[in-house]
């Protein structure tokens, strides 16, 4: 197997880090700061394997190995099909252990809110306000603002902060249907002008695939959201006699 055939996630994984050093490098030109951040960048394609520090230490010494180019302690090739296999079973365990603890965080808190209404799929709903009018239909386009969280705040999308220069962002547009299930059942119950807390246990939004790097796998995540408007579909012409 030629190295230039090896999984996208071993490469990333091989220049994650950089050899140890005594000290930390000193960050003082723009070309250096170019640097951290490529090693960041890196850091972040291999956030799914969960390295210790003990298996940090043999990363850094294979990268120094193979950039200085010295003899390799394992056969390169021949492991190399092997990280794919290590990726999943991390990546599965570690949703299980996520997944367990964003139920508890929907049953122990969410559901718990005061006005909070659990679904049969596990999902919390909470009124914020009221709005006015019909609930949007599955087949009906939705324009809405939402901000949303991780269990332990993190915002990782949203709409609701203003741009830059104070104006507000535009509502996103898309068929009801086109979102996470948690999402669409949440808004499905809302008229326009209402506002509402919609969470989320990770089987009603990303569940065990997630949305990495900021949605771990398993992970449950809560949506803050006002419906905007409700865009019914357009009639079919009427044929021409």
């Amino acid at each position: 197997m030629k190295l230039r055939t090896l999984l996208p996630c071993c490469l990333a994984l091989l220049f994650a880090v950089v050899p140890v050093q005594a000290a930390d490098p000193e960050i003082k030109s723009e070309d250096d700061r170019l640097m951290y951040v490529l090693g960041q960048l890196f850091a972040k394609n291999v956030a799914q394997f969960e390295i210790s520090e003990s298996e940090l230490a043999l990363i850094q010494l294979g990268f120094a190995d193979g950039a200085l180019g010295r003899d390799e302690r394992v056969d390169v090739a021949g492991f190399a099909p092997k990280i794919q296999g290590m990726l999943q079973a991390r990546v599965a365990a570690a949703a299980t252990k996520e997944k367990a603890a964003g139920d508890a965080w929907v049953v122990e808190q969410a559901a718990k809110e005061s006005g909070s209404v659990t679904s049969e799929s596990g999902a919390v709903y909470r009124q914020v306000s009221a709005g006015d009018g019909a609930s949007p239909a599955l087949t009906d386009k939705v324009k809405v603002r939402y901000h949303g969280t991780l269990r332990d705040g993190t915002v990782f999308d949203s709409n609701m902060e203003p741009n830059e220069d104070g104006t507000a962002k535009d509502p996103l547009e898309l068929t009801l249907q086109q979102f996470v299930p948690c999402f669409r059942d949440g808004v499905g119950k809302m008229k326009v002008g209402g506002k509402a807390v919609l969470t989320c246990p990770s089987d009603t939004a990303y569940g065990d695939r997630g949305f990495p790097p900021t949605i771990k796998p398993g992970a449950a995540i809560r949506f803050e959201v006002e419906l905007v408007e409700v865009v019914k579909p357009e009639a079919p012409a009427t044929p021409t006699p």
